[in-house]
């Protein structure tokens, strides 16, 4: 007996591990996606940095476009200070919301059901369902996932309250008043709907409870502390209630634009042939054991699962503007109603088929079945792994980006983000330049124009339209690209004259600059001879003068006295880790930029791995910034 149980808990466990596996096990790596993930990142990465946990804010005032109630907003802040601010800390209440919804699950159908085949379908059929393992659900950081959570505890624990009514009720009501407080402070008023099915069970089942004051005295409880929130924010933020009802309200009645899928049937639809196929086509089969089945808690759940899912899909129906995760809080309760009608379809065939044909039936049911499952996980996570390497949203690519550059090299201090952006859309880039601005010590920008600002900086862009039109009216260098974006760096702006040579060196532009501020007898002897007060063009002009009929050995020289007087030791100790002369650094150095500049030859690679390294060696070693 006890190989039989160790054999059990071994089977369970690894059934729990390939089901958790697919609900999370590229959780962290995927760029932080736009609309909803993206808000609620960038509320939280503010919440961290202001220390404002009331409610969310926008550049330090109140959101009134993102209102839900900041549970998920604390849960990713604690994770923030655990994991750092990254996309799997993002995604972490997700992660930690899917762990216990399989354990809960178990747990019910083994305490509760005393079953533990239903508790290992239960725990295996989320990872088969494609609505749930699937965009804004599983694999990301949006509030749906700790909301079905929740939305789960409450209504299984309401039907142990009334099955079992009035035995440790004080206990159950309890925890299920604080549970439905807690997804209300995840989603707001979608905290609650699922709540109806529960109502209308109890009037058919036992209309008793309802005279129980001590449920009106929970409810009161749950409301009063509600109330309380919204009181203590309405201090700081007066239109933050109103909006809350406004936006999530809105959706039942009408849309600001047009809306996504108004059609009635759109939710009965989508889980039939899209979220929870096959599996919906099963449900029949639970009426068929409703009237069959002799074991009257089965049948009461089946029942409660019926009206509560019904009751859910219906008022969700009602909404005009409908969603594929709007509907997310149903999973359960159909995998519950599955799970329950299999096992126990199996086992009225054990009691009413002969000896002879019972193991016949129950193999062709599992094998039918087993494979069904198979062939579903197979497909979830093809999928998924489709979805990774898929086209990236346009309002996603610069965030994507800016992680990559800032991967290859987190040397780099500024970086202006060059892009234009509708209201609303640029959540996703303002995430990630808060996450690198507030925690990382950069200054990333956001710019949605060409101007002379841009001039000796990093810039990056994934709208070709302005990197096109940057390219074409500026000097540059293409530090790193990939599919979606370029990273520049920015020189000054092309001349339309050709008296000059096709990319000026910045070390001598800035270099002549940082002369004439140091002197200004030579600013006012420059001025003169050129007849112009601009900095700029007197640099050009001087750099004209100093190229012009030069042989290559006296660029070189003049080079080497541009230099400042202590880069004679750092190229002592290059060439003591190198074991090569101080002479062949210097050489190595001036020679690419006669190379780079004079002659435009690919030979740069041979002194630096690539154009950023020399950006960063002519910061760190020649003295040509304007101070």
């Amino acid at each position: 007996m006890k190989i039989l149980h160790d054999n059990k808990i071994i089977i369970i466990s690894l059934i729990f591990i390939i089901s958790f596996f697919q609900l999370s096990y590229r959780i962290g790596e995927e760029t932080i996606k736009i609309w909803d993930e993206s808000s609620a990142a960038r509320s939280a990465i503010e919440m961290l940095h202001s220390g404002n946990y009331l409610y969310a804010t926008y550049n330090g005032e109140p959101n009134y476009y993102d209102v839900k109630p900041p549970l998920q907003l604390w849960l990713k802040v604690i994770a923030f200070k655990i994991f750092g601010v990254n996309e799997f800390a993002v995604r972490f209440p997700t992660l930690l919301a899917n762990v216990f919804l399989l354990l809960f699950l178990f747990w019910f159908s083994d305490a509760i059901l005393k079953s533990k085949k239903i508790g290992t379908l239960m725990i295996i059929l989320p990872s088969v369902s494609i609505g749930y393992v699937n965009y804004h659900m599983s694999f990301h950081g949006d509030t749906d996932i700790l909301l079905i959570f929740l939305t789960t505890l409450y209504l299984l624990l309401s039907f142990v309250y009334i099955e079992r009514y009035p035995q440790n009720k004080n206990i159950l009501i309890t925890f299920i008043s604080f549970t439905i407080l807690a997804a209300f402070m995840t989603k707001s008023i979608a905290g609650l709907s699922p709540l109806i099915g529960v109502f209308f069970y109890v009037l058919l089942i036992n209309r008793k409870i309802l005279v129980d004051k001590k449920i009106y005295f929970a409810l009161l409880f749950v409301f009063a502390m509600i109330a309380i929130y919204f009181a203590i924010v309405s201090i700081y933020a007066p239109d933050y209630v109103a909006m809350i009802f406004k936006h999530h309200l809105m959706p039942f009645a009408k849309y600001p634009s047009e809306p996504k899928h108004p059609e009635f049937s759109y939710y009965f639809s989508y889980l039939a042939n899209n979220g929870f196929y096959p599996y919906l086509y099963l449900i029949p089969i639970s009426i068929i054991v409703f009237f069959l089945s002799k074991n009257l808690l089965y049948k009461r759940l089946i029942l409660f699962l019926l009206i509560t899912s019904s009751s859910f899909l219906i008022g969700q129906s009602v909404a005009v503007m409908k969603n594929a995760w709007y509907i997310g809080p149903i999973y359960p309760l159909l995998w519950m109603l599955i799970s329950v009608s299999i096992i126990e379809a199996i086992n009225i065939i054990s009691s009413r088929v002969r000896n002879i044909y019972k193991p016949i039936s129950i193999t062709a049911i599992l094998v039918i079945f087993i494979g069904t499952l198979s062939f579903s996980y197979i497909k979830v996570y093809d999928n998924n792994e489709a979805r990774y390497n898929s086209y990236i949203f346009q309002n996603e690519r610069d965030g994507e980006f800016l992680n990559s550059v800032l991967a290859m090299d987190m040397n780099i201090k500024k970086i202006v983000v060059l892009n234009k952006y509708v209201f609303g859309q640029d959540r996703q880039i303002d995430y990630y330049i808060k996450k690198y601005n507030f925690f990382y010590d950069k200054k990333v920008t956001l710019v949605d124009s060409i101007s002379k600002n841009l001039e000796y900086n990093f810039v990056m862009s994934t709208n070709d339209t302005l990197l096109k039109k940057l390219k074409s009216e500026y000097l540059y260098d293409i530090v790193f690209k990939r599919k979606y974006g370029e990273l520049l760096y920015v020189y000054s702006a092309r001349q339309k004259s050709n008296m000059f040579f096709a990319a000026e060196p910045e070390v001598y532009l800035n270099y002549y600059k940082n002369k004439m501020k140091k002197s200004h007898a030579f600013y006012w002897q420059l001025k003169n001879k050129y007849n112009t007060p601009d900095v700029d063009a007197l640099a050009l002009k001087c750099y004209s003068e100093i190229n012009k009929g030069k042989s290559k050995e006296e660029i070189l020289d003049i080079y080497r006295n541009h230099i400042r007087a202590n880069y004679y030791d750092e190229c002592k100790n290059k060439s003591n880790k190198k074991g090569v002369s101080i002479d062949d650094i210097i050489n190595g150095d001036a020679q690419w930029y006669y190379n780079r500049s004079i002659k435009d030859s690919s030979t740069v690679r041979k002194y630096f791995s690539n154009e950023l390294a020399f950006n960063f060696f002519m910061e760190q070693s020649i003295n040509y910034k304007i101070q």
